[in-house]
């Protein structure tokens, strides 16, 4: 096995765990996650099949900005909202709730909204 197919298959199991997770142990935007997740897996599968040889490529143009990417930007909200930097941490909020609107992403961007002033 070639290094891009290793990759594409920790994301897709990554995503997979993540599921699993997401169905076993309900929770604000667990229904949002798992759609993320079933998407990441649905394009991955469908990626091995028709071009095996791009696998890593697709799975990372899902897996980065529809998982990665929000999860860095609530995170990075929040550590700017602990710091007093509430702006940020609304602006920060606004674009995670973009990449990812669930209940939870929009209870965070209007918490950070809220509390700016």
């Amino acid at each position: 096995m070639d290094l891009p197919l290793v990759i594409a298959l920790n994301m897709m199991a990554v995503s997979a765990v993540a599921l699993m997770l997401a169905l076993r142990y309900r929770h604000a935007g667990s229904i949002g996650w798992a759609v993320v997740h079933g998407l990441v897996l649905a394009v991955g599968g469908l990626a091995l099949a028709l071009a095996p040889a791009w696998v890593a490529y697709v799975v990372a143009a899902v897996f980065v900005p529809l998982v990665v990417l929000p999860l860095l930007l609530f995170q990075f909200a929040g550590v700017a909202q602990l710091n007093g930097h509430r702006v940020l941490a609304a602006r920060l909020a606004t674009a995670a709730h973009w990449l990812h609107p669930s209940s939870a992403a929009r209870f965070q961007q209007r918490f950070a909204e809220a509390t700016q002033n």
